[in-house]
């Protein structure tokens, strides 16, 4: 991830380049014989103008340069957890799209019994908390929200199969509405993780420096 310049930064920038082109001009104006240095007044007095612009911009820059440490932090913490989370992310982006294409079979076809494999299937998917991806805040494509989302999406759907058996459907059609109920949460579930590890990955492939040079 490449770190952007805040528009206070920018507009920094500008106005250093415009009061050089400024002491640029008037020095040639002032010495120039063909112009009226009268018009142009005391060249001191222009020069410590611009001189005192350009100070006080540059104290602005350097009060900005805590913000970019701790933006630079951040996207350190941020690499540094991802790498902690990752087997978690990959497991779960490799596994629950297939198990939520058997869930739509079932929604379908309305087995009780394969319907409670894919509840101990979702069960055994080792999941994370909030907490753990707080630090991927500063990560593109709200990676930390869609995060918790996938977490938040699978664990209903596991709720929602587990009391679905437990009131032991008696025919094929209880056990695809329990199948279909689930079915909404988890597909939000997938529906989140692909964006996310999409963004994951890329950092990954690229290495801690290049990421956040």
């Amino acid at each position: 991830m490449k770190e952007k310049l805040t528009w206070v930064e920018v507009g920094l920038i500008l106005i250093c380049f415009a009061g050089a082109l400024v002491c640029i001009a008037m020095a040639f104006a002032y010495f120039s014989r063909t112009v009226d240095k009268d018009k142009i007044g005391d060249a001191a007095t222009w020069f410590g103008g611009m001189a005192t612009a350009l100070a006080l911009g540059w104290a602005i820059w350097l009060s900005t340069s805590d913000q970019r440490a701790r933006r630079r932090a951040e996207y350190d913490a941020a690499f540094i957890r991802w790498v902690e989370l990752r087997p978690k992310v990959e497991a779960v982006y490799i596994g629950l799209d297939p198990i939520r294409m058997r869930l739509v079979e079932e929604s379908v076809r309305g087995s009780s019994t394969l319907i409670d494999q894919i509840l101990k299937d979702l069960e055994l998917m080792r999941l994370w908390e909030p907490s753990d991806v707080t630090p991927l805040l500063p990560l593109d494509e709200h990676v930390a929200v869609r995060l918790v989302s996938v977490q938040v999406n699978v664990l209903e759907s596991i709720r929602m199969l587990r009391e679905g058996l437990e009131a032991r459907p008696k025919n094929p059609a209880e056990s695809q509405q329990v199948a279909l109920r689930a079915l909404r949460p988890l597909t939000v579930a997938a529906a989140e993780i692909a964006p996310a590890w999409d963004v994951l990955s890329t950092l990954r492939a690229r290495g801690f420096g290049a990421s956040w040079d």
